[in-house]
């Protein structure tokens, strides 16, 4: 009996001994990965990183005017295009996704007030309200939310319909980013009870 339980241990041993070197494996995999990822600066002329969107670039409810906000980003060499997203981490039933766009042009690193992105010779992709483009912050009465824009360059193309959701969009390019930058604007809607 007790050579069966030394065998029965050693056995154990050495799944667990495998598991673990996988593991470690499979961590470094995705440490190298996020490694690899440079950091890029994104900016608006509207408004700082931390600071309050302007009405304009808010929702109809709010009295906004529903513009997508001017952005930019710097130039990141090697790459085929860039993609961004704006999302609102603060809603209860997790972020909900103000505009996804994609396959922006590489020679492209600014976008103006009200962006046509098909103009820039780009795609978008539908956001949470279920309409494609760009729909601006309209938090509830009273609550002051985060809006995180997101801007990627890819070394790749991405093939996306229109009715791309947020999970496969991301998933889309996760092994093809070259750099990453976020700026983040704050916004109360004023006009809510």
């Amino acid at each position: 009996m007790p050579i069966l339980k030394e065998n029965v241990r050693r056995k154990f041993m050495k799944k667990t001994v495998l598991i673990i070197t996988a593991l470690i494996g499979v961590i470094g995999f995705m440490n190298a990965q996020e490694a690899k990822i440079k950091s890029m600066l994104v900016a608006s002329e509207a408004f700082a990183d931390g600071e309050t969107i302007p009405d304009d670039f808010a929702c109809i409810s709010c009295n906004g005017k529903n513009f997508s906000p001017p952005l930019s980003w710097e130039k990141i060499d090697k790459t085929v295009t860039y993609a961004l997203i704006c999302e609102d981490p603060d809603v209860s039933n997790g972020p909900y996704i103000h505009w996804i766009a994609f396959n922006i042009p590489a020679d492209v690193t600014q976008l103006p007030q009200q962006a046509e992105i098909q103009y820039h010779g780009g795609s978008e992709g539908t956001n949470t309200a279920g309409t494609v483009g760009y729909t601006g912050p309209c938090p509830p009465a009273r609550e002051n939310h985060h809006y995180i824009f997101t801007v990627w360059a890819l070394d790749r193309k991405l093939n996306l319909p229109e009715t791309v959701t947020v999970t496969e969009f991301k998933k889309s390019f996760d092994e093809h980013i070259i750099a990453k930058g976020s700026v983040t604007g704050r916004y109360m809607c004023k006009t809510k009870q």
